[in-house]
């Protein structure tokens, strides 16, 4: 297991899967003195199409600098950061730099640099992902330099419509509750309580035949917009 330490953290890792054009890749940051932001630059071998526990900050091809979301940006001494990728191409770890702004700087007034300004809203974008701060990522960019975290309320782009004229413009992402009562939907159409079998067939508390309209693969309404497992199997081998 390759690994850079300095006086502020250790920056370890290993390729955790390997398959025919692609592989996860497990990182850790451990923090021996309390820290206020981090950075870590790493080669992973391809393109990283999924990501958790950090965000991109920059790429030179395989290269990638990689930064702390909200949650893991302060981590007390002796805490960890857990950080993993998906990628597209020949998984490897090789770990070029890492560096982190300690506790006690920031209390001194040393802050950390400030975040990229916002892409213009002069331009189509596409916004990804429903919730807490997400990742908006320019026309013809990609997890690279152009891909950068917003918090909602910030958040301003507008669409094209196919003629070329300007569509819809949004502005947040806080969509109002339609009225109604949901009559109808097929929610209604159980009774409270879990389900059950009775032979081949499935049925809810209260005895009645259940009718699945739909079925939920959890995480994409996470922070990190994705189904959940895809770090610790290849979606093939999930399907």
């Amino acid at each position: 297991m390759a690994e850079i330490a300095t006086d502020r953290l250790s920056f370890s890792g290993r390729v955790r899967e390997a398959w025919d054009g692609g592989g996860i890749v497990d990182m850790r940051l451990d923090a021996t003195r309390p820290v206020n932001g981090w950075e870590v630059t790493v080669d992973v071998g391809g393109e990283i199409v999924n990501i958790w526990n950090a965000r991109v900050l920059g790429r030179e091809g395989a290269l990638y600098r990689l930064g702390p979301l909200d949650y893991n940006t302060q981590l007390a001494a002796g805490a960890v950061a857990d950080i993993g990728v998906q990628i597209e191409g020949t998984p490897r770890f090789a770990p070029v730099g890492a560096d982190a702004v300690l506790a006690s700087d920031v209390a001194e007034g040393v802050a950390p640099p400030p975040p990229p300004a916002p892409p213009s809203d002069t331009g189509p974008a596409t916004l990804t992902g429903t919730a807490a701060p997400r990742q908006v990522e320019a026309q013809g960019g990609g997890l690279g330099t152009d891909a950068q975290t917003y918090a909602p309320s910030t958040l301003s782009f507008r669409e094209s419509a196919p003629d070329g004229s300007e569509g819809v413009r949004v502005s947040g992402v806080t969509v109002p509750e339609p009225a109604g009562s949901g009559e109808g939907l097929p929610g209604d159409d159980f009774a409270p309580g879990p389900f059950s079998t009775r032979g081949a067939t499935i049925i809810d508390a209260a005895g009645d035949r259940a009718v699945i309209h739909g079925t939920n693969w959890f995480g994409l309404e996470t922070d990190i917009s994705t189904v959940h497992g895809l770090w610790a199997r290849n979606w093939r081998a999930i399907m």
